[in-house]
């Protein structure tokens, strides 16, 4: 066609003709390049649903670790206020007949991690969520005080705590479930060694603050995940 324009002396319409076939190349261009673009996205969404999963997966199983922590923590903060009302005699006949349930006030050692931490820390930037990257930062630097503040109430027990954790690990061995607290007060001489115990005592609060931080946090990070992965 091209070649017949050409020979009756045409131009205008082959020029018209050359420029459509030059349209038609560049739109079927443009839309291959579509293709191959929405193909890539879809790709890249894929692989992106899969990592907010795995943090998803991680930062639960991060907030049961740390809600067991809690526990364990409030659980020495109980046993220490208990045994400070014994001593100073605040309703003494029904709090000395609490059981004492075994609570370890001298346990200075408590094993913490973080699988958020280890697997997302240096991967922030995988993930295109803004908000989910602000949240990770977050919670990278509230886990660094945590440990800091772990370290150091773990020092101070070894360093102030770990002699009577010594003397009274037999007696710590023989507590049942019908001990109650007034006789564990008792038994490890409470009244002599109290102003230790409640020294060290405010690195367990400061290490309560810190998992209630990293744990709002936590729960943070689940409903911002759980919103972008049911939308």
């Amino acid at each position: 066609i091209r070649k017949k324009m050409a020979d009756d002396n045409r131009p205008m319409k082959y020029a018209r003709y050359a420029i459509g076939e030059i349209l038609l190349v560049v739109i079927g261009i443009l839309i291959a390049l579509q293709i191959n673009n929405w193909n890539q996205q879809r790709i890249q969404n894929q692989s992106e649903i899969k990592i907010l999963n795995e943090l998803l997966d991680n930062a639960e199983s991060d907030a049961t670790f740390y809600d067991s922590r809690l526990k364990y923590l409030d659980e020495q903060l109980y046993a220490t206020s208990i045994l400070n009302k014994l001593l100073l005699n605040v309703k003494n006949d029904s709090i000395s007949n609490l059981e004492y349930n075994g609570i370890d006030i001298y346990d200075a050692s408590l094993a913490f991690q973080s699988t958020v931490i280890s697997n997302f820390k240096n991967r922030i930037e995988d993930i295109s969520n803004n908000k989910i990257q602000s949240i990770l930062r977050e919670y990278s630097l509230a886990y660094h005080y945590l440990e800091l503040h772990y370290a150091i109430k773990d020092e101070m027990y070894i360093k102030y705590v770990q002699d009577l954790k010594l003397k009274y690990f037999k007696i710590q061995e023989q507590v049942n479930e019908k001990t109650t607290f007034g006789e564990y007060f008792k038994q490890i001489d409470f009244q002599k060694n109290e102003h230790l115990i409640n020294f060290i005592t405010y690195s367990v609060e400061n290490s309560k603050q810190r998992t209630e931080d990293i744990i709002k946090i936590n729960s943070e990070l689940q409903i911002k995940l759980k919103t972008l992965l049911t939308s």
